[in-house]
This record gives structure tokens, sequence and C-alpha cells, in this order.
């Protein structure tokens, strides 16, 4: 494909590949169940299992209410030492100057 549309072929080869990915990606966003209980290809019995397997590794919490979405909780992240000294380190870093031309 060397000198189609005036681009060389190595460059060629990462417009299709980024292409591919770029539409597989965003037919995964609507094939893709959300949750293992939206999944229509998984009996109940596999359902629970995983379900179970999940909130015991940690990933999902144990009760509903807790993995419920809180602003506090994103406030308190926030407010965490480490994040505000990674903003002002970012701050600080000379990185902003160039944002502000």
């Amino acid at each position: 494909m060397e000198g189609i549309g005036g681009k060389h072929g190595w460059s060629w080869i990462f417009i299709l590949e980024g292409l591919f990915t770029v539409l597989f990606g965003v037919c995964c966003f609507f094939i893709m169940p959300a949750t293992p209980f939206q999944a229509k290809f998984l009996t109940t019995q596999e359902k629970q299992y995983i379900d179970s397997v999940l909130r015991e590794d940690g990933v999902v919490a144990q009760s509903d209410e807790d993995d419920a979405f809180d602003w506090s909780q994103v406030r308190k992240a926030f407010a965490s030492p480490h994040v505000i000294l990674m903003a002002i380190s970012a701050f600080f870093s000379g990185k902003c100057k160039d944002l502000l031309k």
C-alpha cells in the first residue's frame, strides 16, 4: 500500500490496525453485557456462581448498598493527600505553562 493516499506503507499498518480496534471496541460496547445478570447466554446457576465469585474476590461489594455510587466518596478521593500532592506536582512541573498559551 506504499504511496496510496500519499502515505507510506508503515503508516497504513497503524491506520488499519487502529481502525479495526476502534470498530471492535464500538461493537463490543453494544454487544457485550454490562453484568453477568444481563448475559443471555448464561444459565441462572452460572450467573449466581459468577456473582458469588466476584463478591468473594472483592471485585463487587458484598451488599448492593455498599456498591452504590456516592458523591461523598468522590470528595474523599479528591481530598486525599496523594491526589493533592500529585495535582500540585503536575501544576509545577512546567507542563501547565504550555496550556496557558
